[in-house]
């Protein structure tokens, strides 16, 4: 009798084994509905047997399979590995790669195309570079780090790269942190190539419209699949290249129900499937930067400003710790902001916090000050000495003594 393992989204180390009706093809990577005790779930089938340890009386049927392409090979694989690696259930980690099934079926939507004239870039000497190192990597795995400075054209140069895996056919995963990214890219990439048919995925889609963009990477019509961290899960038949945006940037990181980290993932799937994968960033992340540094990856610099008109800011250093400094602000400074002013120009400001201190402990017992009609602590001020709570408004003066044990050591 045929056993199916399927991984179901519990928390629970292994597979469940179910019998496979007669006449019901199945295979690995199929998406099957099954029970789990009084509940109806949607798995993942991740091998077929021929015999379990189960008693036959104790297995249930698979009820029925639903009506989407299995996953490949090298999606099972990336979640098995986010299952290892990161100590995660079997199910959970499939459950990434499962597209949301509206209740009602759809049709397929297609992948939308732009329409817009293409828009001329000239590259300058380091994009052109950049581009050509990655496109000359198709074919073979290699991690290559565009190390490029704000405004040096580093989505240029990821379009001219997949260009070539394009034109050969195949398709290109571009990573995004953000959810708020994703439009104004879209809009870039439809832009500068009419034509070319683009999938998104990320959580805000509504379900429907999630489940037909997957459709469309599924099925190979979607020739570049951009999103958040949740697209390296998509199933990308042609896959040729992955491009990872921002790689420093801690949004790729999911800190909630599984746990992984999405550029370690692409570059994990990258290697799986011989292709090359670009880490892209003005800052790159410090781990990165090592494996740069150590010739694991290959550095791609962009030192320049892609518009040759462009500037970098100047950056200088004002101290405020002199003797006529007024309210921490010292005397450069403020005579900076006061010729923006009557220019009638703006100017921002950051401060790294309000107050002296953020907290007052006490050095014996470790009370602390917190606010009586909230949870935070009460922020040291010295000019009025007072504890103010920056979240609701409450105020008090500072205590002589700990309330606590009475220690006047208070920190």
């Amino acid at each position: 009798m045929p056993i199916a393992q399927v991984a179901l989204p519990v928390a629970h180390a292994t597979a469940f084994d179910y019998w496979l009706p007669e006449g019901l093809a199945i295979e690995r990577g199929c998406l099957v509905r099954v029970r789990l005790a009084t509940r109806k779930l949607v798995g993942v089938v991740t091998g077929i047997a021929h015999a379990t340890a189960v008693a036959r009386d104790k297995l249930s049927p698979i009820e029925d399979v639903v009506p989407v392409p299995r996953l490949p090979d090298d999606v099972l694989d990336v979640a098995q590995f986010v299952s290892d690696y990161y100590q995660e259930a079997p199910g959970l980690a499939c459950a990434l790669a499962v597209p949301p099934l509206p209740s009602r079926k759809s049709a397929p939507r297609a992948p939308e195309q732009a329409g817009e004239a293409p828009v001329a870039h000239v590259f300058n000497a380091a994009q052109r570079a950049a581009a050509d190192a990655i496109a000359g990597a198709a074919g073979a795995f290699e991690v290559l780090l565009v190390n490029g400075v704000t405004g040096s054209g580093k989505t240029d140069v990821y379009l001219a790269a997949a260009d070539a895996v394009l034109a050969a056919g195949r398709q290109v995963l571009l990573l995004v942190p953000e959810i708020n990214l994703t439009p104004q890219l879209v809009a870039r990439v439809r832009a500068a190539r009419p034509g070319l048919s683009v999938a998104t995925l990320h959580s805000a889609l509504a379900p429907g419209e999630r489940h037909a963009q997957w459709l469309a990477a599924a099925s190979g019509d979607a020739k570049l699949v951009l999103g958040t961290r949740l697209a390296v899960f998509a199933p990308l038949p042609a896959l040729g290249l992955v491009i990872v945006d921002e790689e420093h940037d801690a949004s790729y990181k999911q800190q909630d129900n599984v746990r992984y980290h999405a550029r370690d993932v692409a570059i994990w799937r990258a290697r799986r499937r011989g292709v090359p994968v670009v880490l892209g960033s003005a800052t790159p992340s410090l781990e990165t930067w090592l494996a740069a540094r150590e010739g694991r990856y290959r550095r791609l610099d962009l030192p320049a400003r892609a518009d040759p008109r462009a500037r970098v800011p100047a950056v200088r250093l004002s101290g405020h710790r002199t003797s006529r400094a007024a309210d921490g602000i010292g005397e450069a400074l403020r005579a900076g902001i006061a010729a923006r002013l009557a220019r009638g120009e703006q100017s921002l400001v950051f401060v790294n916090r309000r107050g002296f201190a953020p907290s007052l402990v006490c050095a014996a017992c470790k009370w602390e000050a917190q606010c009586p009609r909230c949870s935070a602590r009460l922020t040291t001020h010295r000019v009025p000495p007072s504890l103010r709570c920056h979240h609701c408004g409450h105020a008090q003066t500072v205590p002589r003594a700990c309330p606590s044990c009475g220690n006047v050591d208070l920190v």
